[in-house]
């Protein structure tokens, strides 16, 4: 079912954490003619949303490849390129994986001349940032000591990733072709 769009399909995976809602933010400014933005809105709006639809059928909630076609195709016909972005795309939740989550983005991609912008950032410099983000529901003992938790969570020799700690973003190897890749 390959598309006769000769546009391209830019899909930026987050992961959270790595700058996405001000990227975000950014690309929804962005005004061209030839430039459809149909990734996540900033705020949320909750308004139907391109990126929402591709997120569906990503995470098992909607099959209908079809159809998320049909919208993508859609929008081809008045611009030649389309950006989305979801962080959710890289994130397990409880009924839809990580693996399963890329496995189907990869069946929309493969009807288009797709490239994915994929940004990732070391473990160090992710844990301040979460930990600000989340500090109000960690148990107390974590609330007045951010070493305890940044031990907790620290790179180590056994069980890391290529790119850093334990909890390094490092998803590349899942997505084929190779994504555009940027280290911040």
């Amino acid at each position: 079912m390959k598309s006769k769009s000769k546009g391209r399909l830019f899909i930026h995976l987050g992961p959270p954490k790595t700058g996405t809602t001000s990227f975000q933010y950014l690309l929804q400014k962005i005004e061209k003619e030839e430039w459809f933005y149909g990734g996540i809105t900033q705020p949320r709006s909750g308004k139907k949303e391109l990126s929402k639809l591709i997120f569906n059928y990503c995470s098992g909630q909607n099959n209908d490849l079809k159809y998320v076609c049909y919208e993508i195709d859609f929008h081809f016909k008045k611009f030649k390129n389309i950006f989305i972005s979801e962080e959710m795309l890289l994130v397990h939740q409880n009924k839809s994986s990580l693996t399963d989550k890329l496995s189907r983005l990869k069946v929309i991609a493969a009807n288009y001349n797709t490239t994915y912008i994929y940004v990732s950032r070391s473990t160090e410099s992710v844990l301040p940032s979460y930990y600000q983000e989340r500090h109000r529901n960690l148990p107390e003992e974590y609330q007045k000591n951010f070493g305890s938790v940044s031990s907790t969570l620290s790179p180590s020799s056994s069980g890391g990733t290529p790119g850093g700690g334990k909890f390094s973003f490092s998803f590349y190897w899942l997505l084929n072709p190779t994504p555009v890749g940027l280290q911040i």
